[in-house]
C-alpha cells in the first residue's frame, strides 16, 4: 500500500498592508525625482524639494586695528656744496652834509610886501624910498649912549642898505609913533633874526607880534652860548627873582620904581629864564 504524500506546506505570504507600503513609498520616489528632472530642466538649477536654505548668522564688522607708523630712520646730515664767498659790494658813498646857512634864516608866515631900503638909522630901525620908516619887529638894539649901538648899526647897513627887501607883517603893522612894524628878509636872510644871532640885539616879543618868537629866542641862545655881542658884556649882579608884566615885554629888580605900578605881575626864577621867554632888560634897573 502505498504511502500516501503530505502536502507541501504552502510559503509563508507577507502581510499585504506591507507590500503596498513599500509599493506607494517607491512610487512617492520616483514621482519626486521626476519633478526634480522636470524643474532642473527648466531653469538649470536643481532643487531639491522640502529643503530650506537658512542663512549663515551675520556678524558685526570688526575695525581692523590702525597701523602704528614705524619712524622713518633718521637721515644723515646733508653738507651744502661749498660755494666760493661773493665778492663785497663796495660802499655807497656817504652823502654829503648840507651846509648850513652861515646867516640867520625863517620861514615867511605872514602877508608880505616887496620894498626898498634908502638908509638904515640905527640896529633895529630904517627907511624906505617911500618915506616909510620900519621897525624891526621882535628885536631891541642898543641906544645911541649904550654899548654896542654903532656895531648894531653898522651891522643892519651890512645886510640890507639900498637893497630890495621884503617886509613881512604880524598882527599889528604900525606902532604908537606910526612906524611900520615889519620882519624883513633879503632873500634866504632874515635880517631880524641876524642881528640877534650877532649878539647885536635883544629878542623883544610881545602880544600878539610873536609868529617868530621861537626863531627868535633860538638865535638869543646861540649868541649867549657864543658870548658874542651884549653876551660878552659884564653880567648884572644876579636877583632871587625878576619880575614882569604879564602885558609887557621888560623884566625888572623886584627894587625898580617901575614894579610898584605892574598890576599883572610874571615872576622869572633867573634872568635867563627871564630872557627865554621874550623878555628884554629893563633900561633903568638893568637886571
Amino acid at each position: 500500500m502505498s504511502k500516501a504524500r503530505r502536502p507541501a506546506s504552502p510559503a509563508p505570504r507577507k502581510p499585504a498592508g506591507a507590500a503596498t507600503g513599500a509599493t506607494i513609498a517607491l512610487a512617492l520616489a520616483l514621482v519626486v525625482a521626476l519633478v526634480a528632472v522636470a524643474l532642473w530642466a527648466a531653469d538649470g538649477t536643481p532643487t531639491t524639494p522640502d529643503v530650506v536654505d537658512v542663512p549663515p548668522p551675520v556678524s558685526e564688522p570688526v575695525a581692523p586695528a590702525p597701523r602704528v607708523a614705524e619712524p622713518a630712520p633718521p637721515r644723515p646730515p646733508v653738507r651744502p656744496p661749498e660755494r666760493e664767498p661773493e665778492p663785497e659790494p663796495d660802499p655807497e658813498p656817504e652823502p654829503e652834509p648840507v651846509a648850513k646857512p652861515a646867516f640867520a634864516t625863517s620861514w615867511i608866515k605872514g602877508p608880505t610886501e616887496s620894498a626898498r631900503v634908502k638908509r638904515v638909522i640905527d640896529g633895529d630901525t630904517l627907511e624906505l624910498t617911500d618915506g616909510r620908516r620900519v621897525r624891526l619887529v621882535g628885536i631891541n638894539t642898543p641906544e645911541k649912549d649904550e654899548p654896542l649901538y654903532a656895531e648894531a648899526t653898522a651891522a643892519l647897513k651890512e645886510l640890507v642898505d639900498g637893497q630890495q627887501i621884503t617886509l613881512e607883517f604880524d598882527r599889528e603893522r604900525t606902532d604908537q609913533y606910526k612906524r611900520t612894524l615889519a620882519y624883513v628878509f633879503k632873500g634866504e636872510l632874515f635880517a631880524n633874526g641876524e642881528v640877534v644871532r650877532r649878539g647885536l640885539a635883544y629878542c623883544y616879543t610881545w602880544e600878539p607880534n610873536t609868529a617868530h618868537r621861537d626863531e627868535l629866542v633860538t638865535f638869543q641862545r646861540e649868541a649867549r652860548a657864543a658870548r658874542r655881542g651884549l653876551w660878552a658884556l659884564p653880567t648884572p649882579a644876579p636877583e632871587s627873582v625878576y619880575v614882569a608884566d604879564e602885558r609887557g615885554h621888560r623884566f625888572h629888580r623886584p627894587s625898580c620904581a617901575r614894579v610898584p605900578r605892574i598890576r599883572s605881575k610874571l615872576e622869572f626864577r633867573s634872568r635867563d629864564e627871564a630872557l627865554d621867554a621874550g623878555q628884554n632888560p629893563c633900561g633903568d634897573c638893568t637886571p
